[in-house]
């Protein structure tokens, strides 16, 4: 190929396929077929085969990870726990929680619509992202508690691209958790 061009290829020549917008393997498609494209969070394509990230505890700092949706119909799913902090307060008394999730996509010629999704542990939709276009998406969910209980919960994250939509340059995925 010359600079990545579709049809520029010497009979019989292929290139080998990199992260880079361009076509270098001279099929007519850009960024396909790209070998050790997947992060190392795979496999993490269904509800019921999540990747854990963890535990996200109340009023710590905002905590991160990065991934791929890559290749054509991949989908990340991620498992959470957010746990409550201690607290002194009166028992039986109302407290709620806030858990906040945050999708930044990967920038510039490498953006594509991705979309983000809070579910419960038994994969029911509790919030949903969905702004279009190369926009950060932030979703927030707030849950019931009372004082003296332990009112910490495991939650469910799916990334996924919009109508399909997939890069091999990666997205960041941001959760946090609090009082309110």
């Amino acid at each position: 190929c010359v600079n990545g061009a579709p049809n520029t290829c010497p009979p019989g020549a292929q290139g080998v396929e990199t992260c880079n917008n361009l076509d270098d393997n001279c099929d007519g498609t850009v960024d396909n077929d790209i070998a050790g494209a997947t992060d190392a969070l795979e496999p993490n394509s269904a509800c019921g085969s999540y990747r854990s990230l963890g535990t996200v505890a109340e009023a710590n700092s905002e905590q991160s990870w990065s991934a791929t949706i890559y290749p054509s119909g991949d989908e990340d799913w991620y498992r959470i726990y957010a746990e409550e902090g201690t607290h002194t307060c009166f028992p039986g008394t109302d407290q709620d929680y806030r858990v906040r999730v945050r999708l930044v996509p990967p920038a510039g010629a490498d953006c594509v619509d991705f979309d983000v999704q809070l579910l419960n542990d038994g994969c029911g939709v509790l919030a949903t992202g969905q702004l279009g276009g190369c926009s950060a998406e932030s979703i927030e969910y707030t849950w019931d508690g009372s004082c003296g209980g332990d009112d910490s919960a495991y939650f469910r994250i799916r990334v996924y691209g919009f109508g399909g939509s997939f890069e091999c340059v990666g997205y960041t995925l941001y959760v946090d958790m609090w009082q309110v």
